[in-house]
């Protein structure tokens, strides 16, 4: 009984063994067999009849084992005999043996912290999309070209790259190197490991999700599928552009999206998606724009917006393309993605890109840095003080955007936080406090043309945080929206918004220097009116400045 009872034992550890290794290295699942047996260990309940029938199992898919080792369950009393048992614990134990001593993968996180001794991340972008991803010139090493890696670059994307690598080592500089991936390797290179993590303007969806061996992270850029048209092509809306030749890159949800729609609107198109000197399919969107751009083969060429925007900032084209329609033809939510089946990555690079709308929400900017989700850095075995660095070093979500993205997108819309008073879609879960801010809203109004505002408006401002304060409550975050009338050039008008939310801002940074850091201004001009521009007293009206304030 007792040789009987220490089989049992030996196979479960066996087993155990031999499931967690097949996990870490094929991503496969126990046998169902060996799944019942260790459910029935686990209750105590395990008979040697249970640990024959795995022992079997695992028998059966390894080689190099004596011979008698495939006879040990040749009859359904074979766990009675103690000479099978016997037997049974040799071979588990040469099994199990073989399971420990066999060089397990090692994580994502272990292979970035060893890399070339002291470490560095690899992050695999896009490279040539001003806003998201473009390499600085002239600022790698030989040694990384060779690798295809660089060390310095601009955009969104980028900068995610970097808060990861903050989030991994407290720094990034020397700690992350890009790799520019195309189309067609974008998929294949996180898979197989050449890259930790990517941020590559690609869409998550279900069939990827579940099929190209990566997973997906939070989503960081809510986008939609637009067209570009030349501003003289006389083209406004998707109608105007049936049986036309559109450039659109292949093997894209862009593709598939752009397929649907026409084919909803019962109306033919042409793809446009090889190179008419090499016959080779187009990598990038560059590619493709630089084609649309030099001749008339393609009348619109089809993106994410935000990739379309980006491409005619660079351009320095703003007058000479127009994106349509108004709303977006689809929903691309762009996220990062990593190598499937390592969960403990996936959170660490989750938790990283949380942690810069999470700053956001809750008014803590590279100005006002502040330690948050201590233990959440603890359990991810990283430094409690990661939060903090992630947004000193780069900032959060509001500040990275801005930076990057202010001067091409300069509505944030869907890319706003998800709070009451703005409209966006991004939101983080809680990583401190998860009590909901109470938002406060005020007006202040200024003379026509003027960026000062009056003296009784500014005053019961001060008011309504004072009000705040003396009930215990902390200023989270003040947003400063600047506003005209529509009197006077639009461009003009923009600017004049733009000064006044930050003349705003200076005046609060003035009263309340505790809150400094906490305050954000934007101008939208004349784009948002609250009354009728045709009387004197409804231009008095959007002649303002509004201010969303979140207390604690």
């Amino acid at each position: 009984m007792q040789l009987k009872r220490a089989m049992v034992k030996v196979l479960l550890l066996c087993y155990l063994f031999s499931s967690a290794l097949s996990q870490s290295l094929y991503g496969q699942q126990g046998d169902d067999k060996c799944e019942k047996f260790e459910a029935a260990n686990a209750f105590g309940e395990a008979t040697p009849d249970d640990a024959f029938r795995c022992l079997n199992k695992l028998v059966s898919e390894s080689d190099g084992l004596p011979e008698k080792c495939g006879k040990l369950y040749d009859s359904p009393t074979a766990a009675d005999s103690p000479d099978k048992v016997a037997e049974g614990l040799v071979c588990a134990t040469i099994i199990g043996t073989r399971a420990v001593g066999t060089k397990v993968k090692k994580t994502t996180l272990q292979r970035v912290l060893g890399r070339d001794d002291e470490g560095y991340l690899i992050c695999g972008v896009n490279g040539n999309i001003e806003g998201f991803s473009l390499r600085a010139p002239g600022t790698a090493t030989s040694e990384n070209d060779l690798a295809g890696l660089y060390e310095s670059g601009s955009g969104l994307e980028v900068d995610l790259c970097k808060v990861v690598a903050v989030a991994v080592f407290g720094e990034y500089k020397g700690k992350v190197r890009f790799r520019n991936l195309s189309n067609s390797e974008r998929f294949s290179s996180v898979a197989s490991g050449e890259v930790d993590v990517a941020f590559r303007n690609t869409t998550w969806n279900s069939e990827r999700d579940t099929d190209l061996g990566v997973d997906f992270g939070p989503i960081y850029f809510h986008d939609g599928l637009k067209v570009m048209v030349k501003s003289g092509s006389g083209v406004t809306s998707l109608d105007g552009l049936a049986n036309k030749r559109i450039c659109v890159l292949n093997e894209t949800t862009t593709k598939d999206n752009l397929d649907s729609i026409f084919d909803q609107r019962q109306i033919d198109y042409v793809p446009i998606m090889k190179s008419p000197a090499t016959e080779k399919f187009y990598e990038s969107n560059q590619e493709l724009f630089e084609f649309f751009a030099t001749n008339s083969t393609c009348m619109a060429l089809a993106g994410d917006e935000s990739t379309l925007r980006g491409m005619i900032h660079s351009s320095d084209g703003e007058g000479s393309y127009r994106v349509i329609p108004d709303e977006p033809l689809s929903y691309e939510p762009l996220t990062a993605m990593i190598a499937e089946n390592d969960g403990r990555w996936r959170e660490l690079v989750s938790y990283a890109i949380w942690a810069t709308i999470w700053a956001e929400e809750n008014g803590i900017s590279s100005s006002n840095p502040e330690a948050f989700a201590e233990d959440t850095w603890k359990y991810l075995g990283l430094n409690e003080n990661r939060g903090k660095l992630i947004v000193e070093y780069v900032g959060n979500y509001g500040e990275i955007y801005k930076r990057n993205l202010g001067e091409i997108i300069k509505t944030r819309g869907r890319n706003d936080l998800a709070t009451e008073m703005r409209e966006g879609w991004l939101k983080s879960p809680p990583m401190g406090s998860a009590i909901l801010g109470i938002s406060k809203s005020a007006r202040v109004s200024f003379d026509f043309g003027s960026y000062r505002p009056s003296r009784a408006s500014v005053d019961r401002v001060f008011e309504l945080i004072n009000n705040e304060i003396d009930k215990g409550r902390e200023i989270l975050s003040v947003e400063v929206i600047g506003h005209t009338d529509e009197i006077g050039p639009p461009a003009k008008n923009l600017k004049l918004s733009e000064r006044r939310a930050e003349a705003m801002v200076e005046i609060l940074e003035a009263e309340f220097g505790d809150i400094v850091g906490r305050l954000s201004s934007r101008g939208v001009g004349e784009a948002q009116p609250v009354a009728s521009n045709s009387t004197q007293v409804g231009r008095a009206e959007n002649r303002r400045v509004e201010m969303n304030i979140r207390a604690r």
